[in-house]
């Protein structure tokens, strides 16, 4: 019977912990991170170049989006919402927002991908190729 309470404890644990892990951007609100406003969010991107593990995008400050991506190239349009969130339209949609924390300022995409991205002014995208 301990043998069953042990493991039911454990197997608690674990999924508590592994639910923990599964949410840095709470984790991250709850020890004091901010989320950027649609305005700060914009003077963050907008005509600028923002670079990704595997490529980057140029914020047009029109809404227009060229993105470098292994290689390939595309254009598409981004979009910020009121609460700061930017959605990207190129082959997919996808969305993101951005928390600061410790003078970071951190991605949060909607798949669960996050990190600190290297922000560059203006249109940098030819240093990628």
């Amino acid at each position: 019977m301990n043998l069953n309470i042990n493991g039911l404890v454990i197997a608690s644990v674990m999924a508590f912990g592994i639910t923990a892990c599964d949410n840095p951007a709470k984790r991250m609100l709850d020890a004091g991170a901010t989320r950027l406003t649609m305005e700060e969010v914009a003077g963050h991107i907008s005509g600028n170049t923002e670079i990704w593990s595997r490529g980057g995008g140029y914020y047009h400050p029109n809404g227009n989006l060229d993105v470098i991506w292994e290689d390939a190239t595309t254009s598409g349009k981004y979009t910020i919402d009121a609460n700061g969130v930017v959605c990207t339209t190129t082959y997919t949609v996808s969305c993101h927002y951005y928390l600061k924390f410790k003078g970071d300022v951190i991605l949060i995409s909607d798949r669960k991908k996050y990190g600190t991205n290297e922000i560059l002014s203006g249109n940098m995208l030819s240093q990628l190729k």
